[in-house]
């Protein structure tokens, strides 16, 4: 018996967001790995591998009140904007804001 496909869009969920934070979360210049991210939650006191991240991001695994205060750390937000998406909203409005500096610096 085929398995039927289920709807797979998702829109501001917890694990698309923590996704979302993560890649535009730099380290060395470069976008955080989910094997970074795993060590910045270990260095907070969780016990999660990259794998364990993979599932969050994909909702296969619920969060903790410890990794959600450890990943709102991290991403410097709030644990409720980051369950909300609020925190994707903030870092558009904060890079329309830098765009727009550096636009003006460069108009001047």
């Amino acid at each position: 018996m085929k398995k039927s496909k289920q709807n797979t869009t998702r829109k501001n969920t917890y694990g698309d967001t923590i996704r979302r934070l993560r890649k535009v979360t730099y380290k060395n210049g470069k976008a955080l790995t989910q094997k970074q991210l795993a060590i910045e939650l270990q260095l907070r006191g969780c016990d999660l591998s990259y794998q364990m991240v993979g599932r969050i991001e994909r909702e296969e695994r619920s969060l903790t009140t410890n990794e959600l205060e450890a990943l709102a750390d991290i991403f410097q937000t709030t644990p409720s904007d980051i369950l909300t998406g609020a925190a994707l909203q903030l870092l558009q409005t904060q890079r329309r804001s830098a765009s727009l500096v550096a636009e003006s610096s460069r108009n001047q």
